[in-house]
């Protein structure tokens, strides 16, 4: 099964913008907090890794929904760290002046707290894409983040819709 395959359902079917090779320092500024903030895409991937490991063998369809969730996270850091080096940043796991650390991962054991947490870091990622959306003036990058925002919606619709689920059978 390819890449493409594997992730069906957890990515829209979209491209995503290119941007041209300029100098940004605002702009790489603020696409290091969604690369490797606190929230960022770096947090994202560490937390949905180590709860794909927590759940799987246990509540299988949540610890595989969490595994490709976060490959299409690795995808948008991917991305973020690509557009950070065109703009002429250095896509070092830092932000404002931080060093990336896993203090950054909340590190919940209950299935529950788990798709609660992962709704609301989902809902964080997706406000703080759109409050850079209007402070970056650089369309390629606008655009960029609007593709990576509604990847993020459509991994709040699964992680709901995981919880609805949980909630169904009474899960403690």
């Amino acid at each position: 099964m390819d890449n493409n395959e594997h992730n069906k359902g957890l990515m829209v079917n979209l491209p995503y913008p290119e941007v041209d090779p300029a100098c940004e320092p605002k702009t790489v500024c603020l696409l290091k907090e969604d690369y490797a903030g606190s929230d960022g895409e770096i947090t994202a991937i560490n937390l949905y890794i180590y709860q794909h490991i927590l759940l799987d063998g246990e509540l299988d369809e949540i610890a595989e929904a969490l595994l490709k969730i976060s490959i299409v996270e690795m995808h948008h850091m991917e991305l973020l760290g690509e557009a950070i080096k065109k703009l002429g940043g250095d896509p070092i796991y830092q932000s404002n002046c931080r060093m990336w650390t896993a203090d950054y991962v909340n590190f919940v054991k209950n299935p529950r707290c788990i798709l609660m947490v992962d709704i609301e870091a989902e809902k964080t990622a997706i406000r703080n894409y759109r409050r850079h959306i209007n402070m970056i003036c650089n369309p390629q990058v606008q655009e960029l983040l609007e593709r990576i925002i509604m990847d993020e919606e459509l991994h709040l619709e699964v992680f709901k819709g995981l919880l609805s689920r949980l909630n169904d059978i009474k899960y403690v």
